[in-house]
């Protein structure tokens, strides 16, 4: 079911109804649990009983934990661990043992074993895994009730693309009467309509040109007179509307029902460097990451190999748990390897006395000083360079496809030959300026709303206005939200 469609209104505005209606926790709970089973089955109805075994195996698991049988940690995550690479990695396993079986003249090559991939499975698998982990360093007690963790667990407006939740910020929100609260509900309303103009303004008209470009029709040609980074800069804009217009619609459909999740995204194209992107981009991916992976692994405490180290794991198995291909894995490790890189050139510029912390390491050269005023503009261009190409890698199926493509990208006059240019029309040229001039002002409103400094009427005259503007740009053909996928 996806957000930009009817059956999801209706779903949400018939939920809000029963559930404001109910006087008691219970109720409201029961409601909401309903409406996020019939969510999930929508889409394919036997995986809710997936579903349902992957939140049993965690609240069992999470019990036993609590027991102090600290073993059941480790059985109960590899666990998880396992269903999901079954369901997401199979496919991929075969494909990378049959090549390296036809490179080596084996017979006989494995079949094919074609898997439905469940719903957001990488997303509920990892927040089961954060409350386990939580669980087991006595951050929070298990959640006695099963009804309740199920709702934790598949609470729709983050159910299949996160925000990534944790227990300590969801539960208790569940399991407290929220009172109406009429600046809230219109805040709900009000990112609701951010996150569909976002989303059927931006990224859906993005998608056809895109898509155009992109077309694995255009390799045998080596994507010669295509306008390859002008693709490339609209897939950029395209992915972050597409996953920033769901992740506030999820933010604001949980505020309907008076529960705050947390914010996904924050400006980050507007990032000074690759760090800087991190701490804005699926903030709660890198937060979980950083907490449950790249802290357990020893961070940043033991030196510049031991930190390499664990930056480059951390980013690759990022790139894994994005996807069940090559092209993922390598995006992944273009990231840890530029962070590497950023790293060891931040702390030489430390050294120069060019780094934020200039007053504490003396008196800078004086061509240091004339530079200064340049970093930011600088630190923006080669970071937006960067992540504009490793989309590329993130975008394709193939790695010879993603090589050609970029090949492509970076020979810039060929993309600006008349008949590349012919393949450009004047809406996509529009819908990129709009964007850039709107993002922060749209960042500001949504500010507004989680700082309550918008007054009512003015939420529903935007939220309507919003809405109207949304329907009037959309490109009038619907396209899955790209992070459903995962």
């Amino acid at each position: 079911m996806l957000f930009n469609s009817i059956d999801f209104f209706l779903l949400l505005a018939i939920t809000l109804l029963l559930y404001w209606r109910a006087t008691t926790v219970f109720w409201r709970q029961n409601w909401l649990l309903a409406a996020s089973l019939i969510f999930y089955a929508y889409w394919f109805p036997p995986y809710l009983l997936l579903l349902l075994a992957l939140s049993l195996v965690a609240y069992l698991g999470g019990l036993q934990i609590a027991a102090s049988q600290r073993a059941a940690l480790s059985f109960t995550v590899v666990l998880l661990l396992t269903i999901l690479g079954v369901f997401k990695y199979t496919q991929f396993s075969v494909e990378l043992f049959n090549s390296a079986a036809s490179y080596l003249t084996i017979d006989p090559l494995l079949p094919n074993i074609p898997i439905r991939i469940p719903l957001g499975i990488s997303f509920i698998c990892f927040q089961l895994i954060g409350y386990l982990v939580d669980v087991a360093r006595q951050k929070i007690l298990p959640e006695r009730s099963f009804r309740v963790f199920t709702l934790f667990i598949s609470f729709f407006p983050q159910l299949v693309a996160g925000p990534i939740c944790r227990a300590q910020e969801l539960i208790p929100q569940l399991t407290h009467k929220q009172s109406f609260n009429l600046d809230r509900f219109t805040g709900g309303l009000l990112l609701v309509a951010i996150g569909l103009l976002l989303k059927v303004g931006f990224a859906d008209g993005l998608a056809p040109f895109v898509d155009s470009v992109f077309s694995s029709e255009n390799y045998s040609s080596g994507y010669a007179n295509q306008p390859a980074m002008l693709a490339a800069v609209s897939f950029s804009i395209q992915i972050f509307c597409d996953f920033w217009g769901y992740s506030t619609m999820a933010v604001g459909a949980a505020l309907l029902f008076g529960i705050e999740v947390p914010i996904n995204f924050y400006l980050p194209y507007l990032a000074t460097s690759l760090k800087d992107f991190w701490r804005r981009w699926h903030i709660t991916l890198s937060y979980w990451f950083r907490d449950y992976l790249y802290f357990p692994l020893g961070g940043s405490r033991q030196g510049w190999a031991i930190t390499a180290r664990n930056l480059i794991i951390t980013m690759g198995l990022c790139g894994l748990w994005h996807g069940a291909s090559l092209t993922f894995v390598i995006w992944g490790l273009m990231h840890g390897i530029y962070l590497v890189g950023e790293r060891w050139v931040r702390s030489g510029l430390l050294a120069l006395g060019q780094a934020d912390t200039v007053d504490q390491v003396g008196p800078s050269p004086g061509w240091v000083q004339r530079v200064q005023p340049m970093r930011p503009l600088a630190g923006w261009l080669v970071t937006m360079a960067f992540v504009t190409t490793s989309w590329i890698f993130f975008r394709m199926t193939s790695l010879n496809e993603a090589v050609s493509f970029t090949q492509a990208a970076w020979n810039l006059p060929a993309g600006f030959t008349s008949e590349a240019r012919a393949m450009v029309s004047p809406g996509i040229w529009r819908l990129l300026a709009t964007f850039v001039i709107v993002q922060v002002p749209l960042q500001r409103l949504i500010d507004a709303v989680h700082r309550h400094q918008l007054h009512i009427s003015w939420r529903l005259v935007l939220s309507g206005w919003l809405l109207l503007l949304g329907v009037i740009m959309s490109a009038g053909e619907s396209f899955d939200f790209i992070y459903f996928e995962f």
